[in-house]
């Protein structure tokens, strides 16, 4: 009698196991097409990466590049009314895109009378 008894918690263990195994062969097979979706947006063609390194690309091709003719035109005329309105010296210095020219606040002339002054002592 025994050997009934252990024979049928044998079969329903195996039916346990059996259930088990396709539960958890579902949510591997749910993970896995989860995992491939996601990783299909962030790397496929359209995905999110590749968007993120054309909009980069752009924006240094846009640092980078010269602006088109139309915005040429539109800041030349903008310097010629900024020279027109300013003067053509102050806008040239101001627009030039260098510092101002550096001068020196003691003259030659004055270095070489204060050495001469040494000399008297």
């Amino acid at each position: 009698m025994q050997v009934g008894a252990v024979k049928e918690q044998v079969g329903a263990v195996k039916e346990r196991i059996a259930g088990k195994s396709h539960e958890l062969l579902n949510k591997w097979e749910e993970m896995s097409r989860e995992f491939v979706t996601n990783f299909v947006e962030l790397f496929g063609r359209d995905g999110r990466i590749n968007s993120w390194l054309r909009e980069s690309g752009r924006k240094v091709r846009r640092a980078i590049s010269p602006p088109p003719l139309d915005a040429t035109e539109e800041s030349r005329s903008n310097y010629s009314l900024l020279v027109e309105s300013r003067g053509s010296s102050s806008a040239d210095s101001s627009l030039s895109g260098s510092p101002p020219t550096k001068r020196s606040r003691i003259s030659r002339n004055d270095w070489l009378d204060s050495d001469d002054d040494d000399d008297d002592i």
